[in-house]
């Protein structure tokens, strides 16, 4: 049950079944049902339209693509070639692109007017299609391509008008990128960032020069808002076997008070310090702490969650259990196109592995 909940098609496909009996037992529902389901197609087709923009205008950038999300649907670069799977956390269902810059890219002083390009390109694209499906609706008299136009319409004004608290729109970041010289700066860096976790590069390899910079950037400033420079350095000191930095670069963020804004962050922080207590502590005597950092891990981060999972299990003499998750999570892998991060995340489930001899 709980895999059909977190797998967005499989539930889709549940409620879809559900909608054909009740339209069954109770046919004066079927149009408003019907209308239900257009609807929500619209809204995938408006959100895949907004992301494209984004990869689109990315690539013309000349960065690289990874993968591209919009409701069930995930598209990625796999070995060069393109390849359309299943979305299987609902964390990407309302749409993410993503895409990393070249090292050549970086050597380009343009590199703040392409970042902001590939911002733009999403309300670029939700606009343009707003204007087509419009025309198109008026004059075929089709209210599918009305209802298309006003969810891109909607979209183009959600991301669009700058909003800079908390998790700023694509609008937002475009204001920061060029009126903010602190936040431009850090937008760069973590831009940096992304570019060599995502490289094909192994941690221990990455750019010193930007290890030395992170390290810098954190001293007094808000953990959660540079979680991804922890997360960075996380992988950069497990792949340098640094114990004690491995520790210090997840302590900030576990230290943190939770609240509503910053849940997930800590949830992903602390499935890490989970690792790290059963990799590097005695986790048998910390079974209540770990079990109680354990409730934090959200079900929607549902890698990070299975890893714990699989600890957890293997704590409470749950080895077959543990044994099962550890192989899902190796499948996972496999898919994935042999990036930095991967590397590490190989090797921490063999570490896992041996920890657990099974």
């Amino acid at each position: 049950m709980q895999n059909i909940i977190y797998r967005p098609s499989i539930l889709l496909l549940i409620i879809f079944f559900i909608s054909l009996i009740v339209t069954k037992l109770f046919p004066s529902l079927a149009s408003t049902i019907f209308d239900i389901w257009i609807l929500g197609i619209c809204l995938i087709i408006a959100i895949f339209l907004h992301e494209l923009g984004h990869v689109i205008f990315g690539v013309l950038c000349k960065f690289n693509f990874h993968f591209l999300t919009f409701g069930p649907f995930l598209i990625e670069k796999v070995q060069g070639k393109l390849k359309i799977r299943e979305n299987k956390h609902w964390i990407y269902f309302g749409g993410v692109s993503f895409v990393t810059p070249t090292v050549e890219t970086f050597s380009n002083s343009k590199i703040k007017a392409k970042w902001g390009l590939f911002l733009f390109g999403g309300p670029f694209f939700s606009f343009i299609a707003f204007l087509i499906f419009f025309m198109i609706g008026k004059i075929y008299k089709n209210d599918f391509m009305l209802w298309c136009s006003l969810l891109n319409i909607v979209i183009f004004i959600a991301t669009s008008f700058p909003i800079i608290k908390g998790e700023a729109n694509d609008g937002g970041n475009i204001f920061l990128l060029f009126k903010d010289k602190e936040q431009a700066f850090l937008h760069i860096l973590k831009f940096q960032i992304l570019s060599e976790m995502f490289s094909s590069k192994r941690p221990i390899e990455w750019d010193k020069e930007l290890i030395e910079k992170c390290k810098e950037i954190i001293k007094g400033k808000n953990s959660i808002e540079n979680h991804m420079i922890y997360t960075f350095l996380f992988y950069y000191y497990f792949d340098a076997g640094n114990v004690e930095q491995i520790f210090l670069s997840i302590q900030p963020i576990i230290n943190e008070p939770l609240t509503k804004e910053n849940k997930f962050i800590k949830g992903n922080f602390n499935s890490l310090y989970i690792l790290y207590k059963f990799l590097y502590g005695n986790s048998e005597e910390n079974l209540e702490e770990i079990d109680k950092l354990f409730k934090g891990v959200s079900k929607l981060d549902s890698y990070a969650y299975n890893r714990s999972l699989a600890i957890i299990k293997y704590l409470k003499g749950d080895v077959k259990g543990a044994k099962s998750l550890i192989n899902k999570l190796e499948h996972e892998l496999n898919y994935t196109n042999g990036q930095g991060v991967y590397h590490v995340e190989k090797d921490i489930l063999q570490k896992l592995r041996l920890k657990m001899m099974i």
